[in-house]
C-alpha cells in the first residue's frame, strides 16, 4: 500500500482557506486543485509499503511521535514552489518558528531511512498543497492581485501525527487514516 505520514489541519482553518482561494480558483484555470479533504502537511512520504512492513513503520512512528511534544501552529500565507515565476505547486504555509515540525520530520526521516526507506535531504517547509501545475506558470501577479488572503490565523494545537494510505484512481487521490500516533514527551 502507498503510505505517508502527515498532520491534519482543523476544519475551521480549511474553511478559511477555501473561502480565501475562491478568486485564485477563477484566476488560475490551468491549476489542478487538491480537494479540501486531502489538505494536510506531509512529514514523510513512504511510497509503496508491503503489509508486512506496516508494523515496523508504526513502531518507528510511535517512537518518533512520542519524542515530540504537542505543538501550536497557525496558517501563514499563500506561497508557491519553486518560485512565483515558475510555479509548480501553490500552497498555504504553517508557522514553525521553533522548527518543531521540521525536527519531527527529520526524526522520522532518519529512523525510517535506517529501516531502508528512501531518504529526502530537504528540510521540511510545513504547508498544505492547494494546487499543482503540469507546466510551470508565472503566478506572481495573480497571487498579488487576488490577495490579501483572509486566512484563519488563530493558533491550533497539533497533538498527533497520522499514517495515511493513499489510493490513486482516475478521479484523483483519496486518503485513508491507517493510524494516529500521539505526540507527547
Amino acid at each position: 500500500m502507498r503510505l505517508f505520514v502527515g498532520i491534519e489541519v482543523p476544519e475551521a482553518q480549511k474553511r478559511s482557506i477555501e473561502k480565501a482561494i475562491q478568486e485564485l480558483r477563477k484566476a488560475l484555470p490551468a491549476a489542478r486543485w487538491v480537494p479540501r479533504e486531502n489538505w494536510h502537511v506531509t512529514l514523510k512520504f513512504l511510497g509503496e509499503v508491503s503489509d508486512e512492513r506496516v508494523a515496523e513503520v508504526t513502531e518507528i512512528g510511535v517512537a518518533s511521535a512520542g519524542r515530540s511534544a504537542a505543538l501550536v501552529t497557525h496558517l501563514t500565507d499563500i506561497g508557491s514552489f519553486p518560485s512565483r515565476t515558475r510555479t509548480r505547486v501553490l500552497w498555504v504555509g504553517l508557522d514553525d518558528p521553533e522548527d518543531e515540525m521540521a525536527h519531527l520530520a527529520a526524526r522520522l526521516e532518519k529512523k525510517l531511512g535506517k529501516a531502508g526507506f528512501r531518504q529526502e535531504s530537504r528540510k521540511l517547509h510545513p504547508h498544505l498543497t492547494l494546487a499543482r501545475f503540469r507546466v510551470p506558470e508565472r503566478i506572481a501577479d495573480v497571487i498579488e492581485s487576488s490577495g490579501p488572503y483572509d486566512l484563519d490565523r488563530a493558533p491550533f494545537e497539533v497533538s498527533e501525527v497520522v499514517l495515511f494510505r493513499s489510493r490513486l484512481s482516475r478521479a484523483g487521490a483519496s486518503y485513508e487514516v491507517i493510524e494516529r500516533w500521539r505526540l507527547g514527551k
